[in-house]
């Protein structure tokens, strides 16, 4: 039949082209249907899944305490076991089963480490001063964090050096008295060690009797060799406990690394210090910090005044992120033999853990509580904010510059007014930002002596005589010499009718001789010109504040003020002077020739000369009075501190630095920064690398020093936190 073709009548072949369109109008609504029922159905597992990412996990356990008090331990994370950020705060916590007379506190997290070190006779000299520098490394950093620290050692027996305290002083000086302890001849109880120091850690809290987030660190550098506990026993303990467990071995013949690792007794974390260099060890103590730092932010308690007084009732406890993840849990607890005195037991906790100062005010609100007091905290975009002192006297002043970096300076006095002595370093300190420690292994935080800028501005009206010019011109040469061997940059302008740049800033002593000599300055010299004494004030500020905002480093300005007169040009009033000087948080000192056309009250400390006001009741003690301005400057100079860091904060958000101050010796301070992070973007860290090459590392080898007036004195020593 090959070959025949079939001709179809037109009625024919209308109604088999119609029914063979059905067909497909068919098979095409069916193939709809079936992509449009795959689809949902993807869309719905996808749902699934989505909602299961953005999902939280919780853990809840709870007790209750007399009179009538019940005490929520809970951790929050994600999915992949991060904590969450922002931190969960009370308003995000709902509680459903108990009734609205309730009064509930969200407390601190209660968290606790023991550090537990080897000081067996296997111990060299150079790796017990190494792990005690890597110890206090721990001890700085996680104090802060809010955690209470205790030391242990072990030999062939354990020994407390030190209980629970968060006093840094405290633990440092204990650290630093195990360089006598080492006993020639002692055995190794590592077994023990990690027994014992479970034990440490198994207490209660004073006052809430909360078990605490526990953390244990356990150096050692051998193997159990005193045989008081079993591995196996040693095993259960660690595994069974609910506290974190860290191990940190030195690699020796000794040393048993495959008991210590995650899969043992290091079940939270293991690092081996395969070379016995100080770098390694503070790089593996680093690394459990970061760890512990990590968990500590999952955890949380809270506590509140239940009105009910008999039965048994569960609650429902729910948490919300900010992003809206949810995650909840219930708890049962027992009423009966509840009283009264619940909410007198909250306003006690308040003032125990938000009162820090002990005025009788405090705040709940934000990570560091009392920092604003009775203060409600208010957000300045990149502005200086009220600084929030205890008994020092703490101003902070903070800048962005591209790509993400935070540079602060900060001035430090003490009740009296004088700078805090001995100079304070990286110990005295504490950085937060949005109340989490700044790492400066990841942020390239810098603490350094802040770079001065001081410009002089010299009187050269028709006042000053061609006689009185020599003894000007040594005495302010003598000055800016004095500056520059002190690391100031120093700028010269003088002023008549007009103000003018003589010399930009420069540490170069060769180009102040060039142009700060009598010869050089006759020439500016205009006789019968006038005296814009105001102008001096305001265009000088004006200098000082352009070196400011327009270096990538944090500087520090002082404006020095030279005159035998008054304002004679009329170009700018005294307001618009005292107005500029009251407002700029640079330092401005004033040096007058007494003559019957000075106006001493203008320019005293009380008015335009804020930091200092030194007078001359002749020529002849000029010189003088230059020494003494230099004295003032260098007195005020050791007040300041240069801090930068690469903030890793992007996008539109508000954020906040806080610094905390402890000088050791009785004196505290605090001040805080807000910044938004619009803009910002990676590039940080290495800019500070370029910056402090730039700063620091004065004779171009590639290696610098932050530390000291000097800078580079240290040269090849690099400042390690």
């Amino acid at each position: 039949m090959a070959g025949i073709n079939i001709l179809l009548s037109s009625p024919i072949k209308k109604k088999a082209e119609s029914a063979l369109m059905k067909k497909n109008i068919f098979e095409r609504k069916y193939y709809l249907k079936k992509c449009l029922f795959l689809l949902i159905l993807s869309h719905a597992l996808f749902s699934c899944l989505d909602r299961s990412d953005l999902s939280l996990k919780l853990k809840l356990s709870g007790q209750t305490q007399p009179p009538s008090s019940v005490i929520l331990s809970f951790t929050v994370e994600d999915q992949s076991g991060n904590p969450i950020a922002p931190r969960i705060t009370d308003n995000d916590v709902v509680i459903v089963g108990d009734v609205d007379e309730s009064t509930r506190l969200l407390l601190p997290p209660y968290l606790r480490t023991v550090l537990m070190l080897d000081l067996s006779a296997s111990v060299t000299k150079n790796h017990l001063s190494f792990m005690i520098d890597s110890a206090k490394h721990v001890v700085n950093t996680l104090i802060p964090m809010g955690h209470e620290i205790a030391i242990d050692y072990f030999q062939s027996e354990i020994t407390q050096l030190s209980d629970f305290t968060n006093d840094i002083n405290l633990l440092n000086a204990k650290l630093d008295s195990l360089t006598k302890a080492v006993v020639s001849g002692a055995s190794t109880n590592v077994f023990g060690a990690f027994i014992a120091g479970l034990d440490h850690l198994d207490t209660e809290a004073e006052i809430e009797k909360v078990k605490p987030a526990g953390f244990l660190i356990v150096f050692t550098d051998g193997k159990d060799a005193a045989n008081v506990y079993s591995y196996e026993e040693t095993y259960e303990a660690v595994r069974s406990s609910e506290y974190y467990v860290f191990t940190v071995g030195i690699k020796t013949s000794e040393l048993q690394s495959k008991i210590l690792d995650e899969r043992h007794l290091g079940k939270n974390g293991f690092e081996l210090i395969d070379t016995p260099e100080l770098d390694h060890f503070k790089s593996a103590f680093q690394n459990m910090v970061n760890t512990i730092r990590h968990e500590s932010d999952k955890y949380y308690v809270l506590i509140y005044s239940s009105p009910l007084r008999a039965g048994t009732h569960t609650i429902q406890f729910q948490v919300t992120s900010a992003d809206d993840r949810v995650a909840s849990s219930t708890y049962t607890f027992d009423a009966n033999g509840f009283t009264d005195g619940g909410h007198e037991v909250i306003e006690q906790l308040k003032h125990t853990y938000y009162d820090k100062d002990g005025d009788g005010f405090y705040s709940v609100q934000g990570p560091f509580y009392d920092c604003c007091d009775n203060d409600p905290l208010i957000w300045y975009q990149g502005q200086q904010v009220d600084q929030y002192n205890y008994n020092l006297k703490v101003n902070l002043f903070g800048s962005i510059t591209a790509p993400a970096i935070i540079g602060l300076t900060l001035k430090i006095e003490d009740e009296l007014g004088n700078a805090v002595s001995p100079q304070l370093t990286e110990p005295n300190f504490t950085f937060l930002e949005d109340g989490k420690p700044l790492n400066p292994l990841e942020t390239n935080l810098t603490l350094y002596p802040p770079l001065h800028h001081s410009l002089i501005m010299l009187d050269l009206s028709g006042s000053i005589t061609q006689d009185n010019l020599n003894i000007l011109s040594d005495s302010a040469n003598g000055l800016a010499n004095r500056l520059i061997a002190d690391e100031h940059q120093v700028a010269v302008y003088i002023f008549q009718t007009q103000v003018k740049k003589v010399l930009d800033f420069t540490t170069d002593p060769k180009q102040i001789d060039e142009v700060v000599n009598e010869y050089s300055l006759r020439e500016y010299a205009i006789s019968g010109s006038s005296t814009n004494l105001y102008g001096a004030f305001i265009e000088g500020i004006q200098a000082v504040e352009h070196v400011f905002n327009t270096e990538d480093h944090v500087t520090t300005g002082n404006l020095i003020v030279f005159t035998d007169g008054q304002d004679t040009s009329a170009l700018y009033s005294y307001d618009q002077a005292k107005t500029m000087v009251d407002r700029t948080h640079h330092l401005v000192f004033t040096i007058a020739l007494n003559t019957n056309e000075l106006d001493r009250t203008v320019l005293d400390t009380e008015h335009l000369g804020k930091d200092g006001a030194v007078f001359a009741n002749s020529i002849r003690e000029i010189g003088t009075v230059f020494t003494n301005i230099s004295g003032l400057i260098q007195q005020e100079s050791n007040k300041f501190y240069g801090i930068m860091y690469a903030t890793a904060y992007r996008g539109d958000s508000y954020h906040q630095f806080d610094i905390f101050i402890d000088t050791f010796q009785g004196n505290k301070g605090k001040a805080a920064f807000q910044f938004n992070a619009s803009g910002l973007a990676d590039g940080g860290y290495d800019m500070i690398e370029d910056i402090k090459y730039l700063y620091f590392d004065k004779d171009g080898d590639g290696y610098y020093s932050v530390s000291g007036k000097n800078h580079d004195r240290f040269d090849t020593n690099p400042v390690w936190w």
